[in-house]
């Protein structure tokens, strides 16, 4: 990126800013500590700014008759993807979750109870997504079987040993 392109970009960022300035102002938001400022920079940049970004990037070339629109809920916001672009894509076929998004619910649903694994979602991502849809999530992923590096000499069954 130029000088000049660092620039302009520097420039649309501090008018976007304005504008979710005076937007936070009008609706009375209390923006009195660092972390209510941060919940609401986040929620309105996804709700306003990122997908919009994302939809750039993800403009499709050409339409087929045959492609339909899809909604693919994603860090970036609600994205609208055709079903050709789903599948360059590596959306899962019937998923209305991106990939990343998917990753982001799987690793806290493998510590945490879902009700949790959602809160947690929540609070990291700024996405919203059920309990439920994450432990769908689950049984859906195919796992590698491991590998031993070593020989397995003990096996652990319910706190008892077994040889």
């Amino acid at each position: 990126m130029t000088s000049e392109e660092r620039q302009e970009l520097l420039e649309c960022s501090q008018r976007i800013a304005e504008l979710l300035y005076q937007e936070a102002c009008e609706q009375n938001q209390p923006i009195v500590t660092l972390g209510a400022i941060e919940a609401t920079v986040r929620t309105q940049v996804q709700e306003h700014v990122t997908p919009a970004i994302g939809e750039f990037f993800v403009k499709p070339s050409r339409t087929l008759k045959r492609d339909t629109p899809r909604p693919v809920n994603s860090i970036l916001g609600s994205l609208t993807l055709t079903s050709t672009q789903a599948e360059q894509l590596g959306v899962s076929a019937y998923s209305r979750l991106s990939p990343h998004l998917e990753l982001c619910c799987l690793r806290p649903s493998t510590i945490l109870s879902y009700q949790k694994a959602q809160a947690e979602v929540e609070l990291q991502t700024g996405r919203r997504v059920s309990a439920k849809t994450q432990q769908r999530l689950v049984p859906r992923q195919s796992f590698a079987t491991p590998e031993p590096a070593a020989p397995i000499e003990q096996r652990s069954l319910d706190g008892g040993m077994m040889r």
